[in-house]
């Protein structure tokens, strides 16, 4: 229910904002920086994330696929590092 509201939010803000009906938030420079390298640093932890599930990598569950529990790189500190990565990229982007 929250991720259509979301992808709904992320569409309706800018137009907001493009049409006038909502003044830009100002932001200093600083902060704005932060959030770029948050972000960035976030893609970074998917992308390695992403290549350390290996072969063990998959969408959805299939009730016949039996695939390997990934415990190596960064699933040995994380339980989904996928989605801390994705959490990251979410802050760094609001900044």
């Amino acid at each position: 229910m929250l991720f259509p509201l979301a992808v709904l939010t992320g569409v309706v803000a800018p137009v907001l904002v493009l049409t006038g009906a909502t003044p830009p938030v100002a932001m200093p420079a600083a902060i704005a920086g932060t959030g770029l390298v948050v972000a960035v640093a976030g893609l970074a932890v998917v992308l390695i994330a992403q290549a350390a599930r290996g072969e063990s990598w998959r969408i959805g569950v299939d009730e016949d696929e039996r695939t390997e529990l990934v415990t190596r790189g960064p699933f040995a500190r994380v339980r989904n590092p996928v989605f801390t990565g994705m959490v990251a990229v979410s802050a760094g982007a609001r900044c």
